[in-house]
């Protein structure tokens, strides 16, 4: 079978040739779960721009419509920034409660776009819809 490494040789061969189709497939598991990572990001880089495009149109409409100033606007980023107790430039999640589908009724987490039960799109109604 394994002529000049004798039986032991042999054995490790096999050993190191089942190691070796181990690592591979972990190997194709972790690119599997990385390429997954890489769509997830895709989302959130889709929904950030989408945020960042309302937020910008909806401060042009505020600024016409009130004469508010950008010193006000920050002035009310910090006081919304300071109503969880701390200042970290960011809102403070307590609890994803979810939202219920407009089709189905049921609750879906805050997180999904679509609901998962009936797979319908009314989760993202509203300027902020899928956001």
């Amino acid at each position: 079978m394994f002529h000049g490494i004798g039986m032991f040789g042999g054995l490790y061969v096999m050993e190191a040739s089942r190691r070796a189709g181990q690592s591979e497939r972990a190997v194709s598991r972790t690119i599997g779960k990385l390429e997954e990572v890489r769509r997830e990001l895709k989302i959130m880089e889709e929904k950030f721009d989408k945020l960042v495009l309302i937020d910008m149109a909806i401060w042009s409409l505020v600024q016409e419509k009130t004469g508010l100033t950008d010193d006000d606007l920050a002035q009310r980023v910090q006081e919304i920034d300071l109503a969880d107790g701390v200042a970290d430039g960011k809102i403070t999640r307590t609890n994803d409660v979810g939202q219920k589908c407009g089709d189905c009724g049921r609750v879906v987490s805050q997180r999904h776009r679509r609901c998962l039960f009936c797979g319908s799109k009314s989760l993202e109604s509203g300027p902020f819809g899928g956001v």
